[in-house]
């Protein structure tokens, strides 16, 4: 017989997660498939940067990012790297992409996405205070900008305007301010933003309380999944079939990632979405009095300290659904962090083995959260870029809201699955 629930998430990442939190919070019964073990090393919600970052409200496809996007395109080395291939679905990507990345579509994305970090920043105050979830390293030690060219600081200046405007709050920090803000960054930098209110947590941790905490609270699980189905009918999903069995439920959210592409695929729907490939390295830190996360802002490389360890994340790798670690990028992201912090001994960095995730993008920088016109009970919950551990709180409450028939805590319009 098959298993009945008022919900079935696809996806146990961190944005999976967090809607089987507040549905199952609204009384809803609800249980998570995914191909992975939450929280564990095969998912991309594992050894990111793990920022929490209010400050990032400027959506991925903005105007000067084409400019730069097109010198770094075909550069092994960049911080944005396309594997050339000849692939429809990529084309199409990229003309939307480039058509995005305009100052009105910018000015239009600003306040949701302002709104959205904002609110999902309150949400991780009520995880964190949620007894039934253990510690995930939840810090509010902001997040330095650092700048090693002064054009590049000149010009980020907007950006910063920008931010304060959105009620961010922002310092520009001289040298000397770089050195007393975090004394462990001895840095050549002319200069730094410091989005003093960003916070900071460890995925892997975050992940594995929340697939815990869920566990205990009586929401199914069904990790490692194979095989997955579905059965359609007058525009809904009656059913899908794993590994396991059939399971049936009333609502059905879709929320796996990069992966969302491909499951869409099975039912008919072409999503634009492309998967962008990031690599980090943690290793011990012979630094480890660094408290404050770094952006090394040119060469687009994050720095994230964990106590004893630290994480060097970077670059945006368009290769497909590829999980292959390509040493040359990772090599990149180790010397630009040589560049910003020479007094790193990177010795144990460059012996470690590094990790990489695929981030899901969309053209215009903005997530995919909401129903769809084919199917009248699927929620989409995809799309967020790097800034999907900053925005899985606040998605996880939108898809409760939206199955609840509630008003959204944010508004969605231009979150719209549909609108490309």
């Amino acid at each position: 017989m098959p298993t009945k629930y008022d919900v079935a998430v696809i996806g146990g990442g961190a944005v999976g997660l967090c809607a089987a939190y507040y549905l199952q919070k609204s009384g809803k019964s609800v249980v998570v498939v995914d191909k992975s073990v939450p929280g564990t090393a095969d998912q991309s919600s594992y050894a990111n940067a793990g920022y929490v970052a209010p400050s990032h409200i400027i959506p991925l496809a903005s105007p000067g990012i084409v400019s730069k996007g097109l010198r770094w395109m075909m550069n092994p080395d960049s911080p944005f790297y396309i594997h050339p291939r000849l692939e429809w679905q990529l084309v199409k990507w990229m003309w939307t992409f480039w058509r995005s990345a305009n100052p009105k579509t910018v000015e239009r994305a600003i306040p949701i996405l302002a709104a959205l970090c904002n609110e999902s920043a309150r949400q991780y105050d009520v995880l964190a205070n949620d007894q039934n979830i253990g510690e995930f390293g939840l810090e509010k030690r902001g997040l330095l900008m650092l700048y090693n060219t002064e054009k590049a600081f000149q010009a980020d200046h907007k950006v910063a305007e920008t931010a304060i405007k959105a009620g961010v709050p922002t310092k520009l920090l001289s040298p000397q301010e770089i050195q007393e803000t975090e004394p462990a960054y001895e840095t050549p930098a002319v200069g730094a933003i410091y989005y003093t209110d960003d916070w900071h947590i460890s995925p892997s941790a975050f992940c594995g309380q929340l697939f815990s905490a869920l566990q205990k609270s009586g929401v199914d699980f069904h990790p490692q999944n194979k095989t997955l189905k579905f059965d359609r009918e007058n525009g809904k999903i009656r059913a899908m079939h794993i590994d396991s069995g059939e399971i049936r439920a009333q609502e059905f959210v879709l929320a796996a990632g990069s992966w969302t592409t491909e499951i869409a695929k099975t039912l008919g729907l072409t999503l634009a979405i492309q998967a962008g490939k990031g690599y980090s390295v943690t290793v011990q830190s012979s630094q480890s009095s660094a408290k404050v996360p770094a952006i090394l802002t040119e060469r687009k490389v994050a720095v994230t300290p964990y106590g004893d360890k630290i994480r060097f994340a970077g670059t945006l790798e368009f290769n497909g659904l590829n999980m292959e670690i390509n040493q040359r990028r990772v090599r990149a992201i180790l010397s630009a962090v040589s560049q910003y912090l020479p007094n790193f001994d990177l010795s144990e960095a460059y012996q470690t083995q590094a990790w990489a995730g695929l981030r899901p993008c969309t053209p215009d920088g903005m997530p995919l959260v909401g129903r769809t016109k084919r199917f009248s009970n699927l929620t989409l919950a995809a799309g967020h870029a790097m800034v999907g551990i900053t925005l899985a709180p606040v998605t996880g409450k939108l898809v409760n809201e939206i199955i609840n028939g509630e008003k959204p805590c944010v508004e969605t319009e231009l979150l719209q699955p549909d609108r490309f």
